[in-house]
């Protein structure tokens, strides 16, 4: 027999019903305190160089931060571009779940 899972039951949750803190820092990507545009907390890394990633301030009612990725064109046969934004070190265990809301 398998152990339940909580899954199914909680596609019915509304999106940010979460009941726990946070474990990404600066989710919101609103804090850059050295405003070099990438939020604080995260990491960005690209191939192929020149590709970048600012925050904006998302239009609309709700406003919000964003982060836009500009990845310069590729050459046809050219290695497809890779890009990473990413925390590292979050206190996640093995065993727990977690939702992710983007």
């Amino acid at each position: 027999m398998s152990d339940p899972t909580p899954l199914l039951e909680r596609f019915g949750d509304p999106v940010g019903a979460a009941k726990g803190p946070s474990v990404v820092r600066n989710g919101g990507f609103s804090a850059d305190a050295n405003g070099n545009g990438l939020a604080d907390d995260w990491e960005f890394t690209a191939t192929p160089k020149g590709a970048t990633c600012t925050g904006e301030v998302m239009p609309g009612p709700e406003g919000g931060w964003a982060h836009l990725l500009r990845v310069p064109a590729v050459v046809a046969k050219a290695k497809a571009p890779e890009v990473m934004i990413a925390q590292h070190d979050l206190p996640i265990r093995g065993g727990q779940w977690y939702r992710l809301s983007l």
